[in-house]
């Protein structure tokens, strides 16, 4: 640290995060004089350690809690200078359950912002939304586990369609390692710049195998290590490239579940497919 300005608590408080393999150093001040609340945050944005040049940030704290909201940075990634923008939630906690009465503080740092644009799938040009899910500032990075649960890296919505009737079942895709999705029933193979700048996306041919339903019109979401899968149909019958997959959920018709009906409740399945 280079610079701080004047600050008016005695105890401020001071955060390092890394984001994107990158360290920003964050002061939390109380501009109303210790004990006040800490209501003013002052981020190294541009990670050049004066501070005395940044924007200030404010908020209301309530009791112990303080949200400042669109807290902006600078990243480089790959050779990209992208910016980047953060809810910063603060707020004191217990330090354990043995009831010594000690508390904390503690910082949560979430990614607000997104990309849009279009990508060409087949003779359609479909808008696509992309999200840094677990806000570490990529967006090539995939599922990770986090106590036994699957943490997605990024998330990426699709328009299916401009009517469609299953829009409250959109589904999403998170990126994997080498991530194939379906669009209107064709497949694709996936690429996302680090930055999240671009998106690619190429066809691909390989063996087909087929999937039955017992509803006539119908949509399912298959995954696998290397899949994303949002596929319908009009006649209980899919067709998908051969493979190991989790069958995660199935909507039926939208009339039917407008009337009162619920989803019907498919426990998680593998489903091993053998070409035809």
């Amino acid at each position: 640290m280079k610079k701080l300005p004047h600050l008016r608590s005695k105890r401020p408080l001071f955060l390092t995060a890394t984001i994107a393999d990158q360290k920003f150093i964050f002061v939390f001040d109380e501009s109303k004089g210790t004990g006040k609340g800490y209501d003013t945050l002052i981020a190294d944005a541009n990670r050049d350690g004066n501070l005395t040049n940044e924007k200030i940030y404010r908020a209301k704290p309530v009791e112990d809690y303080s949200n400042f909201y669109a807290v902006r940075l600078t990243l480089k990634i790959d050779g990209d200078v992208v910016p980047y923008a953060l809810s910063v939630d603060l707020d004191t906690n217990w330090l354990d359950d043995s009831g010594s009465g000690k508390r904390a503080w503690f910082c949560s740092l979430n990614h607000v912002g997104y990309y849009t644009g279009k990508v060409k799938m087949g003779q359609q040009e479909v808008r696509v939304v992309a999200m840094d899910y677990n806000s570490n500032g990529r967006y090539d990075d995939g599922i990770q586990m986090s106590g036994g649960t699957p943490i997605p890296g990024t998330l990426l919505f699709f328009q299916r369609k401009d009517k469609d009737p299953f829009e409250w079942f959109s589904g999403f895709i998170a990126i994997r390692k080498s991530n194939r999705i379906a669009h209107d029933n064709k497949f694709y193979e996936l690429r996302m710049q680090p930055s999240g700048r671009t998106i690619s996306l190429m066809p691909f041919s390989t063996p087909m195998g087929t999937i039955h339903a017992s509803y006539p019109q119908c949509r399912i979401l298959l995954t696998s290590e290397t899949a994303d899968f949002v596929l319908d149909s009009s006649d209980g019958e899919f067709k998908v490239p051969v493979g190991v997959y989790q069958f995660t959920r199935m909507a039926q018709n939208a009339p039917l579940l407008a009337a009162g009906m619920n989803e019907p409740p498919f426990e998680q399945a593998r489903c091993l497919l053998n070409g035809l």
